[in-house]
């Protein structure tokens, strides 16, 4: 349903003053009715029953409609926005090195400073998933040398069992990983060989 939205006031004309002027009419039958002879420049439309049985009806089949109307512009902007964030940024609003942005995902060309998850990663560390969570941290190297390209560190997370690696960056040129070694104390030796960075401490229980 279309609701008016031409309703206009009524306005006296130049000179008729600021008061409705009403004319007493005799019934003839003991009642009296009056009628307004106030001079109007714009004729103003009557309130009627009908016109809030209108608005009432349409407010009412709008708050009873669970559904969410949205128009055609509103909806592709909530949409690019949507999209736009999953594939672009993070939370953080940095560069995105996840699906769909970048898959597979050479970590050399990984140079922002960023915290994200890398998958189908290349140039990962030997040893480690090429599925990992990555953190890249960056000092422009002013007043520091080298500064050539500034300094980036690389810390690479593997997402199966937690092994880290971590790397720099220095003159442009990628360093080797470096794989933080993990402990493990038993009092058993080792029944395999043992996964990149991993150590056995053997002891006396």
């Amino acid at each position: 349903m279309s609701l008016r939205t031409d309703y206009k006031d009524a306005i006296p004309a130049s000179g008729a003053g600021t008061l409705r002027k009403y004319q007493q009419i005799d019934n003839g039958d003991g009642t009296f009715s009056f009628q307004d002879v106030t001079e109007y420049s714009q004729a103003g439309d009557k309130a009627q029953a009908g016109v809030f049985n209108e608005i009432g009806e349409e407010v009412n089949s709008h708050t009873s409609d669970a559904t969410v109307h949205l128009q055609a512009g509103e909806r592709d902007k909530i949409n690019g926005a949507v999209q736009g964030s999953v594939a672009n940024t993070d939370f953080l609003g940095k560069t995105n090195y996840v699906y769909p942005a970048q898959n597979p995902i050479d970590l050399n060309s990984v140079v922002t400073e960023t915290h994200e998850f890398a998958i189908n990663a290349t140039n990962f560390p030997t040893g480690f998933s090429n599925h990992g969570f990555l953190d890249v941290s960056k000092f422009d190297g002013s007043g520091f040398a080298p500064a050539t390209g500034g300094v980036i560190k690389q810390v690479y997370t593997d997402y199966s069992n937690a092994a880290r690696a971590v790397r720099t960056k220095i003159n442009d040129t990628w360093g080797d990983w470096r794989i933080e070694s993990t402990l493990t104390l038993s009092t058993a030796a080792p029944t395999s060989t043992l996964a990149p960075g991993k150590l056995w401490g053997v002891y006396d229980a």
